[in-house]
């Protein structure tokens, strides 16, 4: 990946490591009537029961989610990192923290619940 010819894109979990829905916004992603979302919520019982995670109040961490964020969009995180001056080097961009975690979980409730 560090040396690619192209832009590269990271999220360390300075970002995505802290994603989870709770509350009324994984209520409603859960029982979205969404037929795709109402299987994947299913499949996400199932995994939930084979590990030992309670999926009834609160999601896993949501660590893809914001990895496909940024393939069309970083508005809402704070793009940053150290760079090492280095001729050779690709250039890389690193989402280091959240500029609105809120409105991020908001459109991601929306995006699946198709509101």
């Amino acid at each position: 990946m560090c040396a690619a010819s192209w832009d590269v894109t990271i999220t360390p979990l300075d970002a995505c490591g802290i994603v989870r829905l709770k509350g009324d916004k994984y209520r409603r992603a859960r029982e979205c009537s969404d037929p795709l979302i109402a299987a994947l919520m299913e499949y996400y019982r199932v995994w939930a029961a084979s590990t030992g995670f309670d999926a009834e109040t609160a999601s896993s961490i949501l660590f893809d989610t914001v990895a496909v964020y940024l393939a069309f969009t970083a508005d809402l995180l704070v793009m940053d990192g150290m760079m090492k001056i280095d001729d050779s080097a690709a250039r890389m961009d690193c989402a280091t923290e959240w500029r609105d975690l809120v409105a991020f979980e908001d459109f991601l409730v929306d995006r699946l619940t198709g509101m």
